[in-house]
This record gives structure tokens, sequence and C-alpha cells, in this order.
């Protein structure tokens, strides 16, 4: 659809779509934004969101300040969550969305072929994403996972339920996130890693003893799982 411009009215009255579950966006190609926050809270049965193939994609949720919310954080129902082929995105998430949405039931995140894409998580998205269960990110121009916020302090990075974490052809990808920061992933089953050449899997260092210039994406006593790395198989 090339002459539409947006789902959403802002004028829609409340409770309009009480019971949609799914929604998938596909070469709408003058699309900035797929969900904006003022329709966020009428959003609350939504479990899946696809977007694909649109050309003028920025951002993916995306905080309107002039159309705020009533203060109350938005628990948003999301458990999957689908992003490919958006060669403008900027961001997934609007840095601004902490304050007044979260998405707390989050339990897989797909991401590729978005090359304008350099970070995925703001730091302050990644302290609900406690149920994360598998996460995919390929062919982006991403540098780190998790981009830092001017403010907040840092978490610790915590996937407890995360098994299953994919990423290949991110030439890009230096780190986890600006510090001497790994993450903690104990119930990883698999890891696949492929062409993402500038960043260091595994250190055999303990977080207090790891070299400020190190930065990996695993602390080797963290990890307890089958690790596909460059077409080679190893258990640790």
């Amino acid at each position: 659809m090339d002459k539409i411009e947006m789902i959403w009215d802002n004028q829609i009255a409340a409770d309009s779509f009480p019971k949609l579950k799914s929604l998938s966006v596909d070469e709408c190609n003058k699309f900035v934004t797929v969900v904006p926050t003022f329709v966020l809270g009428q959003l609350k049965s939504l479990e899946s969101l696809e977007a694909k193939a649109c050309v003028s994609l920025k951002v993916v949720f995306e905080l309107q300040p002039l159309i705020p919310l009533d203060g109350h954080p938005v628990a948003v129902p999301l458990r999957e969550l689908t992003v490919s082929r958006l060669p403008k995105l900027k961001c997934v998430w609007d840095k601004e969305l902490h304050r007044q949405v979260k998405f707390q039931h989050l339990r897989s995140v797909s991401v590729s072929c978005c090359n304008s894409l350099t970070s995925l998580f703001p730091t302050s998205i990644v302290r609900d994403l406690m149920p994360l269960e598998e996460l995919e990110i390929r062919e982006c121009g991403i540098a780190q996972l998790i981009e830092k916020e001017e403010g907040l302090l840092v978490p610790r990075f915590d996937f407890p339920k995360l098994t299953s974490l994919k990423l290949k052809d991110l030439t890009k990808l230096k780190h986890i996130y600006t510090g001497t920061h790994a993450i903690h992933c104990p119930a990883l089953k698999t890891l696949k890693v492929d062409g993402c050449n500038k960043v260091e899997i595994i250190a055999h260092h303990t977080e207090n003893d790891m070299p400020r210039h190190k930065q990996p994406l695993f602390l080797i006593e963290k990890v307890r799982a089958k690790i596909i790395c460059f077409n080679s198989i190893v258990d640790i």
C-alpha cells in the first residue's frame, strides 16, 4: 500500500481494538512508524507484531510528546516481535517509551536486514525483558546490542529465560554495551555466531578481573551451552 501513511487516526475512540491479537505490516512504503504511543494503551490483547519491507519506516514503537499517556505505565502484552528489511529503521523502541510503556511479556525477538539500526534495546527496555526466550539478529548495522541512556543506572544484563541467541553477519558489532559488561544467560542452550568478526564471544575472565578494553558477549563461567561459531561446535 504505497499511498497509505499510517494505520491509526489520533482521534480513534478508546477501546477501539481490545481484541486485536496480531498485527502485520508489509510493503507499506510511506509508513514512518507502526505503533504510536496514543494507540498503545488500546492494544490490550496484542501478542504478535511483524513489520517488514517498509522502505521509509524509522521506528516501530514511537512516543509522541504531544499526545502523552495519563502517567500510568501501560503494560503491552506483546509476545513475539519480528522486523525485517527496513533499510531506514533507526530504532525499534523510542528511548522515551520506558517512562510510560512496559514490555514485560516479550518471549521472541527477530530482527534482520536493518542496515541503519545501530543498537537494538534501550537500557530502560532491557529491564522488562526477563521473560525473553529467543533472540535472533541478522544482517544489521548494529554496533552494540544495548544503547546507553543518560541518567539511568546500568542494570545487570540478566536474561534468565533466554535459551536461544543467534547472531549472523553483524559486521559492526563490537560489544553488548558501552563499558565492561557481558550478558548473563543461565538457561542458554544454543548460541550461534557467524560473521561477527569484531566482537569477542567468550572471555575467561571474571567480571572483576576483566580488562577494561575487553567487552565479550559472555563470561565463560556464566555459560553452559552448545555454541556454534563459524561452523564449529563447542560444548562448555
